[in-house]
């Protein structure tokens, strides 16, 4: 995946390199891998270099989980019930 990289976007002038694994927190793996590019393309490879590794993941079944929240309705039997409040902002 790396080494087609270049051919695909421009703005990586080499192949990007992986450096290994970084951090291993409590819910992420975080992962170094770096790409030569101009310094106005900095965002751009960024972004580029995001997609690619996560359809690479994809393609091979890792699956990534992405931060949610769970709300649940309140428990009228016990009084509790959805309140509306103006916060004053529109």
């Amino acid at each position: 995946m790396l080494p087609d990289l270049p051919k695909n976007c421009p703005e990586i002038l080499e192949t990007p390199t992986y450096l290994g694994v970084a951090e291993l927190a409590e819910s992420s793996v975080v992962l170094q891998v770096i790409a030569k590019c101009h310094e106005t393309d900095i965002y751009t490879v960024q972004r580029v270099l995001n997609r690619e590794i996560l359809l690479a993941f994809r393609r091979n079944g890792v699956n990534v989980a992405f931060p949610s929240m769970s709300l649940y309705p309140p428990d009228e039997k016990y009084g509790l019930r959805w309140e509306l409040r103006d916060t004053g902002k529109e």
